[in-house]
């Protein structure tokens, strides 16, 4: 049942399951590969910087796939890595999202491992965090729907204007194009929740909602949106649809 998906390039994908990866070119659906070993996989993401789709494993463990090729990745950290939800890369960065220990941890990539990570949240409460992303500000949504923006770690205001009342209600995942809107996936209800940037004033404002119909649709996963804004894609637990927004 597949339960991740990552967005390397223009129509090219990473879709994972708990054990395998399945890549996407186009319309082409390759073969799967087991990520390394028995590891098995808890999130995934890509590091647009240095190109390699990274994945966060459930016994803690970090692996980096360049060209199809797998290595485990050390971090600094004698404690090793810290237990995480969901990890998102940024410009040099690593982010790791920990519900538990209401903190982001904010890792640095060398040229062949990670550095000892540093606490990035300050003062946000990203308890009950089901998912994160970022665009220079990092937000963080919550069970519930309400969502956390942080910038340098600082809480900075997040308002939905326009919205209907409880929309984000059932949300778990949240995906910001870097200059472009939020898409939030409402497994639930079969629909993604588009909403405006916030920009500098952190009030964004509710556009509109995308309801997935029909007796193909199982329950989704994931969601991505190529950074145009004009194609959204959306996973199930076996079939990967495309959606045109403009």
């Amino acid at each position: 049942m597949a339960q991740g998906l990552v967005g390397v390039n223009d129509g090219e994908f990473v879709i994972f399951d708990r054990q395998q990866l399945y890549r996407v070119l186009l319309n082409e659906l390759d073969d799967p590969e087991t990520l390394l070993g028995d590891e098995l996989i808890r999130d995934g993401t890509y590091f647009s910087r240095y190109q390699p789709v990274v994945f966060m494993t459930m016994d803690n463990s970090v692996v980096e796939t360049i060209a199809g090729e797998p290595t485990l990745m050390k971090t600094e950290d004698p404690a090793g890595w810290v237990a995480g939800l969901d990890i998102e890369g940024y410009l040099r960065y690593l982010y790791v999202l920990s519900p538990e220990n209401n903190q982001i941890y904010k890792y640095e990539r060398l040229s062949n491992r990670y550095g000892a990570p540093s606490e990035y949240n300050v003062d946000g409460d990203v308890r009950d965090a089901s998912d994160m992303t970022g665009d220079g500000n990092v937000y963080v949504l919550k069970k519930g729907g309400q969502v956390v923006k942080l910038l340098r770690g600082e809480m900075k205001p997040f308002v939905i204007r326009q919205a209907p009342e409880g929309i984000l209600e059932h949300a778990t995942k949240i995906f910001k194009s870097f200059d472009g809107n939020f898409y939030f996936l409402d497994p639930k209800n079969a629909r993604v929740i588009v909403v405006g940037d916030s920009g500098s004033t952190g009030e964004a404002t509710y556009l509109k909602q995308i309801v997935l119909e029909g007796d193909q649709i199982g329950e989704l996963q994931d969601l991505y949106v190529d950074p145009d804004d004009t194609r959204l894609y959306v996973l199930d637990e076996k079939r990967l649809f495309v959606i045109d927004l403009q």
